[in-house]
């Protein structure tokens, strides 16, 4: 479920996706999807594009990305996510997708190219890295995310925290996890007048980024 324009919603349920007005409750579009179910989408800032996240009505296929033309919905370019890994949630930046995957004991997130034809940039991959630039934040967990808020990627990862350009991966600031604790943010993080809200096990908290998160070089 994501918020949309005059207090609306889009619901994703199975192979279609819904606009929804709440009070009362009126399905006011339709919008069927295939091949497969909509597991998670994600609107571009500027809500021309949306990006599904769908896994195949047969089993053995491989999770599949759509990028679709907003208002009309139309199909303009598909991804692959490899079979072997788990779809988790995405984000959506300014020109393509993050994607939280995870595999064995490990999980990353992946920044796909614009036309979603291949993986451009992943981390916090652990076994799944591809090389040691890759490896930058965690190798034993599998609750790594990326959410895309004012600008800024924010990436969590078990106790770690750190914020990324959206559009390159680039690092600005991050703070490591201590393996002494526990979770900083256990559910993906929201942002409110700059500052970062999130979950954790010992209930809300609220962070204060560095300057380099509140002002993301290009």
């Amino acid at each position: 479920m994501t918020g949309w324009t005059g207090g609306r919603l889009w619901l994703s349920a199975g192979p279609v996706v819904r606009l929804i007005k709440p009070v009362p409750w009126t399905v006011q579009q339709t919008v069927r999807i295939r091949p497969g179910q909509v597991q998670w989408m994600s609107f571009s800032p500027d809500r021309r594009t949306v990006y599904l996240a769908i896994t195949r009505a047969e089993a053995s296929g491989s999770p599949l990305l759509q990028e679709r033309a907003l208002p009309s919905w139309q199909l303009v370019h598909t991804g692959t996510v490899s079979g072997n890994l788990t779809l988790g949630p995405i984000s959506a930046a300014g020109t393509a997708p993050w994607v939280a995957v995870g595999g064995g004991t490990t999980g990353g997130i992946q920044l796909f190219a614009d036309d979603l034809s291949h993986v451009r940039l992943a981390l916090g991959a652990g076994e799944l890295a591809r090389g040691p630039e890759e490896r930058h934040f965690f190798a034993s967990a599998n609750s790594v995310r990326a959410t895309v808020l004012a600008d800024v990627t924010w990436l969590t990862a078990g106790n770690a925290l750190a914020c990324l350009q959206p559009d390159t991966g680039q690092v600005l600031a991050d703070r490591p996890g201590d393996q002494t604790r526990g979770p900083i943010i256990s559910a993906e993080p929201a942002a409110a007048n700059g500052d970062i809200y999130g979950l954790a096990a010992g209930g809300l908290i609220h962070l204060r980024p560095p300057a380099a998160c509140q002002r993301p070089r290009r």
